[in-house]
């Protein structure tokens, strides 16, 4: 009941919008099972799936999940979520990382410690599947870009065995497991553009 204690600063098309997420969250979700594989196609439910949707690549580039993203961005991202499903969409694709500017979390030798630095980088993933999830459409993350230079940190993750793996120990095993039963999870995309 975090949105309570912010409610006081909130604009009124932000209330309008904490509103309409309340609605949201309280309606069960009419998405019952996972999306499968049969064969060649996409199966949810037993019926054979065609996904169409959007590419919401971010809000705020690599900065919307984690670090307290906070409720305006969490409603954009539902907005877009809302229109989706207007349109007889089921699907958006969401970066999670991009570079690594904001998330995950780095020492300075470029090993990976944690997940963001307020630790909310998994509840603002799960809050938002399950928003999409309450509005029958799958969320399918991107974790990192490689669109343009890799470098910095990033690089490390590509070139460096061990520093992969504190990625994996402290950052994906934790997530996917954290969304493991989320049924509003469409699928994981480890780069985009892995050129």
């Amino acid at each position: 009941f975090v949105f309570l204690v912010v409610m006081p600063t909130l604009t009124p098309s932000l209330l309008l919008c904490f509103i309409v997420l309340v609605v949201l969250f309280s309606q069960p979700g009419l998405a019952s099972q996972f999306l499968s594989v049969s064969g060649t196609t996409f199966e949810m439910s037993g019926k054979k799936v065609y996904l169409s949707g959007v590419n919401q690549p971010w809000v705020n580039y690599g900065d919307d999940f984690g670090n307290d993203a906070g409720v305006a961005t969490f409603c954009q991202m539902n907005y877009t979520i809302m229109n989706v499903t207007q349109h007889s969409g089921n699907a958006i694709r969401e970066w999670v990382h991009c570079q690594g500017a904001h998330t995950p979390m780095f020492d300075e030798k470029g090993f990976v410690t944690g997940t963001d630095k307020d630790g909310s980088l998994i509840s603002d993933m799960r809050n938002y599947v399950q928003g999409a999830a309450s509005q029958n459409v799958l969320v399918f993350f991107s974790l990192w870009t490689g669109a343009g230079l890799i470098q910095g940190n990033e690089l490390g993750l590509v070139v460096d065995g061990d520093k992969l793996q504190s990625y994996l120990d402290n950052v994906l095993t934790p997530l996917a497991t954290a969304l493991k039963n989320e049924t509003g999870l469409g699928g994981w995309e480890i780069m985009n553009e892995p050129e």
